[in-house]
């Protein structure tokens, strides 16, 4: 059986799970100097998961993992790194042939009252690296007081702001393997997601699809997504058993 390795910075139930249903290496990235020429030497040969929540923290060990010679990294390196710019992710996207949506970036709080004009309808607000404080806002007056909120934080990654307005229809979508979990999709939706998939490669991964204008489009993806239901702990698992047996 293939050597599992499991990288996270805060291990969940999930996390545990691989560990002792699989005998893998868990390595925490929390309050630990990590030695390159040792992460390498353990990801050599070896099955890689990467549960690296902080974006920070996982594009360096993204990186590190492309270039150590594993067997397999289950989160592809590559779109890991597309991810933490979602203007990157985009134009990812563009060129395989996925449909993106019509978006605005806002850059300064003296611009806000220019987002109005542009808000129709459900309208998603981002920065630009996945967050937390990623969210749905219903009207233009919470989308000018969540941007106008954002500027005055101290950190300035939550400065630059992309919002995608028009929408209908989110959803995430949860993927395991080659197979769409989520429950009651749409049948455009997994039409889209079974091509999505043949493009993006197998993986546990989620997605965020709407329809814009009438129109599909793919809002994010995330290439972490949490694991909370036993049922996905279970398929995932069965997954990891099938690519290291």
């Amino acid at each position: 059986m293939t050597k599992v390795v499991v990288v996270s910075d805060s291990p969940k139930k999930f996390e545990y799970t691989i560990k002792n249903k699989l005998n893998a290496e868990l390595i925490k990235l929390e309050n630990t100097v990590i030695n390159v020429e040792d992460i390498m030497d353990k990801f050599r040969d070896s099955v890689v998961l990467l549960r690296v929540y902080n974006m920070y923290k996982l594009v360096p060990i993204a990186a590190i993992s492309k270039m150590s010679s594993p067997r397999l990294v289950i989160n592809n390196p590559d779109i890991v790194i597309k991810c933490v710019c979602r203007e990157v992710l985009y134009e990812y996207l563009r060129k395989i042939g996925v449909p993106t949506p019509k978006r605005y970036y806002v850059y300064d709080i003296c611009n806000v009252s220019d987002v109005v004009d542009k808000v129709k309808g459900r309208t998603l607000l981002l920065t630009f690296t996945k967050s937390d404080i990623d969210g749905i806002v219903e009207s233009p007056q919470a989308l000018v007081s969540a941007i106008e909120h954002r500027f005055y934080m101290s950190a300035e990654d939550v400065k630059v702001n992309l919002f995608i307005p028009n929408l209908d229809n989110v959803m995430d979508i949860l993927i395991i393997g080659e197979e769409i979990v989520t429950k009651e999709v749409p049948e455009e939706y997994l039409n889209f997601v079974k091509e999505l998939i043949k493009k993006l490669g197998f993986g546990i991964y989620s997605i965020k699809l709407a329809q814009q204008e009438g129109n599909i489009v793919m809002l994010d993806l995330d290439p972490v997504p949490e694991l909370y239901e036993e049922e996905h702990v279970d398929l995932a698992i069965s997954f990891l058993r099938r690519l290291t047996s």
